[in-house]
């Protein structure tokens, strides 16, 4: 799968990969999402967001954003 090529998958893997990922999910929202809002500068989600995508398919990203260019020095 990871080389693009398909890959038959056993249910049972399927489920507990799945079962993990729900608990994840769960556990993302409830914890780390409040936790970053209250932490984290408004300008910060974009940027991490750009670099999540970048890192995933660096070609599809556009150019970034006002907010995610590094401040200019007068």
């Amino acid at each position: 799968m990871a080389a693009g090529v398909p890959a038959l998958l056993a249910p049972q893997d399927v489920k507990g990969f799945t079962d993990l990922f729900e608990r994840h999910i769960a556990r993302e929202a409830a914890e780390l999402l409040p936790m970053a809002q209250r932490l984290l500068s408004d300008a910060a989600p974009d940027r991490i967001g750009l670099a999540m995508r970048l890192r995933r398919n660096p070609a599809q990203v556009g150019p970034p954003a006002p907010s995610d260019s590094p401040p200019t020095q007068p």
